[in-house]
């Protein structure tokens, strides 16, 4: 699949980066390390092995690399869905190559893509991060007028912030966009290179980063009937299992208000677990109240789980306890 030109820019092919190897360059981890061996020689089970604890345990490269391998199939079943959890997580954690991987994974990676606000809500953060395929993409789309109105100014300002990062296909179409634009055109772009970044996103993206996604979850349903999944506090009940982690707030009454809402909004994808509120003391003393639906048998019932709740406008990820 490719986003057609539209108006003379080169076609862009499906491009994934590939960091596996520069991940476990930049890490610490021995296990890191042994993975890239054991995937460099075509062990990709070992190389699952390796990952897989480091994952369970939040670790942003090792959560990289589990999405690369669901994504292209190797050691495991071809899944988008999966490769959007890994990638999600280390995206989440500040994962560059994550945020623009899952970008391209939205808008050419489903059945349903592309998934426009998606894949543009974490293009925009690899962008601004530095990511040069992410800011080459939002060129392409401001000059195109495609998903985004059409602006050659910033496009020019991105895909020169890319071509002065090295990407090949940024070059090549920055040597068209000089013999298609104006002087001024040209000159506005350049001056807006190094503040692009700063500039405000015109399309409203729901929060992917909110500390307290919950919140955002207080539309009303369609006035249905909801099981009442009153949330259960761990102490209660030891946590074990996979479970899809809908929101996190400051204190036991928000949480109990909160999954409410949620119940509320998200009902009939909450009958059949549980709500579960687990408190914990994060490392510089805050408490924090998560809330948790679950628990699931498995990773990938999981993530399906938190893939329709976010087909239904709410936000998740799954965790491991």
């Amino acid at each position: 699949m490719v986003i057609k030109d539209l108006r003379g820019l080169p076609t862009v092919a499906v491009v994934f980066v590939a960091l596996v190897r520069i991940a476990a360059a930049a890490a610490a981890a021995g296990d890191l390390e042994d993975g890239v061996a054991a995937y460099e020689r075509g062990d990709y089970q070992a190389a699952i092995e390796a990952w897989m604890p480091l994952a369970d345990a939040d670790h942003p490269d090792a959560l990289f690399n589990m999405g690369q391998l669901y994504r292209m199939g190797k050691g495991v079943a071809r899944d988008p869905v999966m490769a959007e959890y890994f990638y999600r997580r280390a995206a989440e954690l500040g994962h560059v190559s994550a945020q623009g991987n899952l970008g391209t994974l939205y808008y050419f990676g489903f059945d349903d893509s592309p998934r426009v606000a998606a894949a543009l809500r974490w293009w925009q953060k690899a962008a601004r991060a530095g990511d040069a395929r992410s800011q080459y993409m939002l060129g392409l789309l401001y000059y195109n007028g495609k998903h985004l109105p059409r602006d050659t100014v910033r496009a020019y300002a991105w895909i020169r912030k890319a071509a002065i990062a090295g990407l090949p296909e940024a070059v090549a179409a920055e040597k068209k966009l000089i013999r298609a634009l104006s002087v001024k055109e040209l000159a506005a772009g350049n001056e807006l290179v190094p503040r692009v970044h700063e500039l405000p996103v015109e399309t409203d993206f729901a929060s992917a980063d909110s500390a307290v996604m919950a919140q955002n979850a207080s539309t009303p349903g369609n006035g249905a009937e909801s099981p009442a999944a009153n949330p259960v506090a761990a102490g209660d009940q030891a946590l074990s299992g996979y479970y899809v982690q809908l929101g996190a707030v400051s204190s036991a009454a928000g949480a109990d208000a909160a999954g409410k809402r949620l119940v509320d909004t998200f009902g009939p994808l909450m009958a059949d677990k549980d709500l579960r509120v687990e408190e914990a003391i994060l490392e510089d003393g805050r408490r924090v109240y998560r809330l948790l639906l679950g628990a699931f048998d498995s990773r990938p019932a999981a993530v399906t789980r938190c893939a329709r709740i976010q087909e239904a406008d709410g936000d998740c990820f799954v965790v491991r306890r």
